[in-house]
């Protein structure tokens, strides 16, 4: 599979990356950013989320996905890219 478990198709997949560069980010953007608490356990009861441990937070009026501390540290060391395994996609703005 060459996009994240959580999309139904690759066809959705390309789709949010479509409507991700089209908005206005600022360095990256990443699915779980825009994930919801209740799409997450969805998702995590059919065993198809990759980031069980994204929490959710308000910034300026809006809930959006965070990851810990940690995971942001090894992240900015590269990980930015949907491949096998439970590797987090990453799209950095007008790739």
């Amino acid at each position: 599979m060459n996009y994240p478990e959580c999309f139904s198709s690759k066809k959705q997949f390309l789709e949010w990356k479509r409507l991700a560069r089209a908005s206005n980010l600022k360095s990256r953007a990443s699915v779980c950013v825009d994930c919801t608490p209740e799409y997450k356990t969805r998702m995590m009861q059919e065993d198809r989320c990759s980031e069980p441990e994204v929490y959710f937070h308000h910034v300026n009026g809006e809930l959006v996905g965070d990851f810990p501390q940690d995971r942001l540290r090894s992240m900015d060391r590269g990980a930015y890219s949907w491949g096998s395994g439970k590797q987090l996609f990453m799209m950095k703005s007008g790739g």
